[in-house]
């Protein structure tokens, strides 16, 4: 398979500049797939109701999590948008609306799914701390009433917050709901 490469311009030396497929990063590839996704053109026109993005940071500068956010918001104004992350770059926003925010942990060999406990969620809200600040200090989980109100799931516990961006169902992703 060749990879088609296209002349930038001349270099001072006079030979062409090529830029190809190999030239872009990983992460810039995965980001134009994100976007790709987000934005294709059945989303724009409603004949998609769901995104799913697993970790959409990876491979990405962790600067660039803010704009990342931005689009997954931006996105949700059209399509319902659930993304799982590890990052607490992620979420490290002051206007986060915790009430997207779903965590993800473990009680007896089950996972939970469910809203940020209600200590961390007053955290939050008071902007004592960003939802960023409260993962890298292990305070994401879900609420102790999870079990209740989330939902189990069979397997081992994964802690992994759930993040779903859609302003027009309150973030919820009709998870256990």
């Amino acid at each position: 398979m060749s990879l088609s490469r296209h002349a930038l311009g001349p270099a001072p030396n006079g030979a062409p500049i090529l830029f190809g497929p190999d030239s872009i990063s990983d992460g810039t590839i995965r980001a134009a797939g994100l976007l790709a996704a987000l934005f294709q053109p059945t989303v724009l026109t409603g004949q998609t109701s769901l995104v799913g993005i697993e970790e959409p940071e990876l491979a990405l500068h962790p600067a660039a999590a803010g704009v990342l956010f931005d689009a997954l918001t931006e996105a949700a104004e059209q399509v319902q948008v659930i993304a799982t992350t590890q990052s607490d770059d992620l979420l490290d926003r002051d206007d986060l609306d915790p009430s997207i925010i779903r965590a993800v942990g473990s009680q007896a060999g089950l996972t939970v799914i469910g809203n940020v406990d209600r200590a961390s969620l007053r955290a939050i809200r008071e902007r004592r701390f960003t939802a960023g600040e409260l993962m890298r200090a292990g305070q994401v989980l879900p609420d102790s009433n999870a079990g209740s109100r989330g939902r189990l799931v069979a397997g081992r516990g994964v802690h992994t917050p759930l993040t779903a961006t859609n302003p027009v169902t309150s973030g919820t992703s009709r998870v256990g709901q």
